[in-house]
């Protein structure tokens, strides 16, 4: 098997996959491509800090700040107390309702992406996909970055190969 052929299929599928999974999040949030990824994370890590926030998003400080004023003011947020000085950050109840919706037009994409396979094509199609994103893990940092648009109901830390992989890194 030529492994540039297939690593340009597997690019091809990933950044298709991911044009769709951005198209509808956007038009599910009506926000630009940070915003529903923000709520996504919050949804799955309340009470996360601005600076957890923005490494997940890899946005500039001043960007976390600004993203995180316009939902705050849209009434998607709200600043509550944290560790010490530290603010966290909390969905209210229109932010977990929108959370929701981007979430449920992320699984549409995906519903839609995985129809062709039947059921013994999905599993090996897993089983395939779990040991390339441990292959991908680094940092803890790097985890959040992964994750950031996982849907948590269904993959849990038990579950989730990326926190797997985190977990049997060498402290």
């Amino acid at each position: 098997m030529d492994s540039r052929w297939l690593g340009n299929l597997l690019a091809a599928l990933a950044l298709t996959v991911q044009d769709e999974v951005e198209r509808a999040t956007e038009d599910a949030a009506a926000y630009g491509a940070s915003a529903p990824a923000a709520l996504v994370t919050l949804h799955a890590e309340p009470g996360i800090s601005i600076e957890q926030l923005r490494n997940a998003l890899s946005l500039t400080h001043s960007g976390g700040v600004r993203l995180v004023d316009r939902l705050a003011a849209d009434g998607h947020l709200e600043r509550v107390p944290g560790f010490g000085r530290q603010v966290a950050l909390e969905l209210t109840a229109s932010g977990r309702r929108l959370a929701e919706q981007i979430l449920a037009a992320r699984a549409r994409v995906l519903d839609r992406a995985l129809a062709p396979l039947d059921e013994s094509q999905r599993r090996r199609l897993a089983a395939l996909l779990e040991p390339m994103l441990r292959g991908l893990v680094g940092s803890e940092a790097h985890t959040w970055q992964i994750c950031r648009m996982c849907d948590t109901d269904i993959c849990t830390p038990e579950r989730c190969p990326v926190e797997a992989e985190l977990r049997e890194q060498p402290a």
